[in-house]
């Protein structure tokens, strides 16, 4: 059974980038996929506000789903 994932890629990454997220999390079962606004590859220092408040709803959503 899959665990819930997010997957988060900052619009401006070069590193990873948005496109090779998204085939990241086309691959695995149940997750949520979402770009940060004004982020390179490291959203969580470079917008952590945003990046904090997806984690925060992503770990309230999952929080609620019966295994």
């Amino acid at each position: 059974m899959a665990a819930p994932t997010l997957v988060l890629c900052g619009d401006q990454d070069t590193v990873t980038g948005p496109e090779a997220s998204q085939a990241i999390a086309g691959a695995v079962p149940k997750t949520a996929y979402v770009i940060v606004k004004d982020a390179g590859h490291l959203a969580n220092q470079e917008q952590p506000g945003r990046f904090n408040a997806w984690v925060l709803s992503h770990l309230r959503i999952t929080a609620r789903i019966p295994e």
